[in-house]
């Protein structure tokens, strides 16, 4: 399953971190209870669209299978 971001994004490194950074903030700010309530239906609809992909959705004993989403983010000198 992939998201698409490096095409919607152009290879920007800038635009995902900074994507990312804005997740942090809406994480630490006092919307966080509702933006973790959106991000999980909209992730757990895109399992459900995808049940090939992964058997479970629940990191916490939800669910039956073992899904690994690995982000790496590297930051260098230069704004591509």
């Amino acid at each position: 399953m992939k998201a698409g971001l490096v095409n919607l994004t152009g290879d920007d490194r800038a635009i995902i971190l900074g994507a990312l950074l804005w997740i942090a903030d809406k994480l630490k700010s006092g919307q966080h209870e509702q933006a973790r309530a959106l991000w999980a239906a909209k992730g757990k609809q895109a399992f459900e669209a995808d049940p090939g992909d992964t058997q479970g959705t629940d990191r916490n004993g939800g669910g039956g299978g073992k899904t690994r989403v690995e982000l790496r983010v590297q930051v260098t000198d230069g704004v591509s």
